[in-house]
């Protein structure tokens, strides 16, 4: 087997630091007329007269292709031209190629782009019983090419016309799709012609690679062509988990009217649903169609879809049937509701968006109670990668897919062309609160220029080293870590305790934008006022504790965060700490995900206030406080 990895030309940026590769042109010094001719028909196909290879890869697999030598697998970003690969080499020798799809969805989209390129093409459906003699294009679904007459259609159409490749797109959707779907087993049995076999695909993980060209039976002497995947105009977004479908369904209408405000007729919406039932909820609430795999009739199906594409309806609620194969270039939303169980079916639908290479934004809602457990065998299908992206705290969004998709991460910031996702952003805005470091002390006597030498005390005599000098120094290095640890640690306590300066923290909590207020004035805690305010007074501080002020319960462990024992009245940010924690504590969802994270129960109020009073966590000030950071860096994602 040869592998080639290709490695990414650098993207050119303009002076606003946006990503211009589109207009890349890959010089080949002497070009081939294979080349000329591809790359004539790569203008023709798209109507641009200028038309250039998307990436070295393209046209290293179509030549591959041409050379009929070699069965291959070739993975590219989505977006990059995959059809091309298939249809340049067959309309370039005018032999016949087969290309089978998986979902029935990728056989609409398939149709309506070789009809807009004016490419003749022949569908084998159930009710075929003789295949055109003169067309080079021939789609068939993955169920209908391991039927008997589908093998005597194809036979009979080899006699008259020499078929030489079968293509199999998103050829990833075996490594997820074995267990539900019966076509995608025993792959190998669609080679009964003496055919190059090439599978295409946006997401094979290096690991998989092997095990995904046995199961399709390619030969030893395969070609695994790989480029990187990774789609710098994505912004990844993770939003806190909810308990339930009630609590989604307002958040996802604000989502949608926020990305409508763009106002552009082309720009549309997909929400995947983790579920039928799900999908079903979002539908009847949004009033839109829902898209899914259960409904029998395909007219049905793709009248959703044409309808959603002409912009008859902006939003369309899918599930995973509608996650491969959708080319719509300008959806600059895509909402996962509920975290899909598999990385390989996320990086697909999430890649819906932004194909027309403008920034798009790819939601990720989790619902219900975090995942954990390990994956048994060779894990194809990314179930920890998902598990990692949904429920952990990972420094980069960005770099688990990624990882997992191409073997080596990228992270965000690796590159100014690239979107920052939800943990990038929030790291960014830290590093910028950070002040500047101070500039080095002098040494000696030029501390004091202006005194005489006799205010310097007692003096070493010249050559002799104090037995004490490396100490001091050991000391002055600890007195340094320290200080940036507590001008990191403050700077950060401000900058979080600033998201709530001008809206009310309490109902920001229960997912109401409200102008700040004082907490005794809160509608969200009318109800709970005499509680609150009850379970407030059980929190006291001991000598175990940084000093703390009583009434807003930020630590006194700074004068730049909270003067040292400053009246309640003076206090900057009075109503932020207390109303969030006793707020994680009432919402269900909200006090399961603190108790994981901390490792404790919290079985009623009383229970609370114990563990807040309690011993602190190592490397905190107090548990509030501990409490408090750990919602806004987790759970309160700044999008």
């Amino acid at each position: 087997m040869r592998s080639v990895q290709l490695t990414p030309v650098e993207a050119k940026a303009d002076g606003k630091g946006k990503d211009k590769s589109a207009g890349l042109r890959f010089i080949i010094p002497d070009m081939s007329p294979h080349e000329q001719q591809a790359l004539s028909l790569l203008a023709k196909l798209t109507g641009k007269k200028d038309a250039v290879w998307s990436s070295p890869l393209q046209w290293e697999a179509i030549h591959e292709v041409i050379l009929l030598r070699n069965d291959m697998l070739v993975v590219m970003a989505t977006g990059s031209g995959k059809t091309m690969v298939a249809l340049i080499p067959t309309l370039m020798d005018g032999d016949v190629s087969v290309i089978v799809l998986p979902l029935n969805s990728l056989i609409t989209d398939y149709k309506r782009k070789l009809e807009a390129m004016d490419v003749p093409y022949d569908h084998y459906t159930s009710s075929t019983r003789s295949l055109k003699q003169d067309i080079n294009i021939v789609l068939v679904s993955a169920d209908l090419a391991q039927t008997s007459g589908w093998r005597q259609a194809i036979s009979n159409l080899n006699e008259a016309h020499d078929v030489t490749r079968l293509f199999f797109d998103e050829a990833h959707m075996p490594l997820s799709g074995q267990d539900f779907r019966k076509a995608l087993n025993d792959l190998h049995r669609l080679r009964h012609l003496e055919v190059q076999f090439i599978l295409l695909s946006g997401t094979v993980p290096p690991q998989s690679a092997d095990f995904l060209c046995n199961e399709f039976g390619l030969g030893s002497n395969r070609i695994v062509l790989r480029g990187p995947t990774d789609r710098p105009e994505l912004t990844y977004i993770r939003l806190p988990s909810l308990a339930d479908v009630d609590a989604l369904l307002p958040l996802i209408t604000k989502l949608i009217k926020d990305s409508l405000k763009d106002n552009q007729p082309e720009s549309r919406i997909l929400v995947f649903a983790a579920t039928i039932a799900i999908g079903e909820s979002i539908a009847d609430h949004l009033a839109c169609e829902f898209y899914h795999g259960k409904i029998k009739s395909n007219g049905e199906r793709e009248g959703m879809y044409k309808r959603w594409w002409s912009g008859e309806t902006k939003t369309l609620v899918a599930t995973s049937a509608l996650g491969a194969g959708n080319d719509y270039q300008h959806v600059r939303t895509v909402i996962h509701a509920g975290a899909p169980h598999e990385m390989i079916n996320f990086v697909q639908e999430a890649s819906r968006g932004g194909r027309d290479g403008k920034p798009a934004r790819c939601y990720l809602i989790p619902l219900g109670q975090p995942k954990t457990g390990e994956t048994v065998g060779e894990d194809h299908k990314g179930q920890g990668a998902m598990i990692e992206y949904t429920w952990q705290y990972p420094k980069c969004l960005r770099h688990v897919i990624t990882t997992f998709c191409d073997g080596a991460g990228v992270y965000c910031f690796d590159s100014p062309t690239r979107e920052l996702c939800s943990a990038c952003r929030r790291a960014n805005q830290i590093k910028a609160a950070l002040p500047l470091p101070l500039p080095a002390a002098p040494s000696g006597s030029a501390l004091w220029p202006d005194l005489p030498k006799v205010a310097l005390g007692k003096r070493k005599a010249p050559g002799k080293t104090s037995a004490f000098s490396a100490q001091v120094q050991a000391t002055k290095r600890l007195n340094q870590e320290f200080e940036t640890k507590d001008i990191e640690y403050v700077n950060n306590f401000r900058m979080s305790l600033s998201f709530f300066q001008t809206v009310c923290a309490f109902c920001s909590l229960n997912g109401i934008q409200a102008r700040h207020h004082s907490i005794l004035h809160c509608p969200s805690m009318r109800k709970h006022s005499t509680t609150y305010q009850t379970w407030k007074k059980r929190i006291v501080y001991g000598k175990n504790h940084c000093t703390t002020c009583f009434f807003c319960h930020v630590p006194q462990c700074h004068d730049s965060l909270h003067a040292t024992f400053s009246r309640g009245t003076d206090c900057e940010f009075p109503d932020v700490i207390a109303p969030i924690a006793f707020g994680i504590f009432t919402i269900e969802h909200y006090r399961t995900m603190a108790q994981q994270h901390f490792g404790v129960e919290w079985s009623s109020s009383i229970t609370f206030s114990h563990w807040l009073n309690g011993p602190t966590i190592e490397g905190e000030k107090t548990n509030i406080s501990a409490l408090f950071l750990w919602y806004v860096e987790t759970v309160y994602n700044i999008t």
